[in-house]
């Protein structure tokens, strides 16, 4: 599995967890603690969505999140607390991260 993180396309994070998919948790943790910090300041603000926080005066700018996830189905045919970790991680980023301007693709 391959996962890459790219912000504003400026700044990408990758990693190439091939030899151990361990090395995914990580990432996908720092992106679960981004939505939960990102839910926090949205409801300080009172806004549900992207487009009500960047209308909001002095909100600070967020950049866009686009996980990429390449291979996945090799390392979830397993079942076992990672794949569940994994599946419950990609499941919560996947629902609820578009309103946060996070977004996954599966490739």
């Amino acid at each position: 599995m391959r996962l890459k993180l790219i912000v504003d396309e400026a700044l990408e994070d990758e990693i190439h967890a091939e030899s151990d998919r361990k090395l995914a948790l990580p990432l996908l943790h720092r992106l679960d603690r981004e939505l939960i910090r990102r839910g926090d300041m949205y409801r300080k603000l009172g806004v549900r969505d992207v487009a009500g926080y960047r209308n909001s005066e002095g909100a600070p700018r967020l950049p866009g999140m686009v996980l990429e996830v390449h291979e996945l189905r090799k390392y979830v045919s397993i079942d076992d607390r990672f794949t569940l970790e994994v599946s419950l991680l990609l499941d919560r980023l996947v629902r609820q991260g578009e309103a946060f301007d996070i977004y996954v693709k599966l490739h």
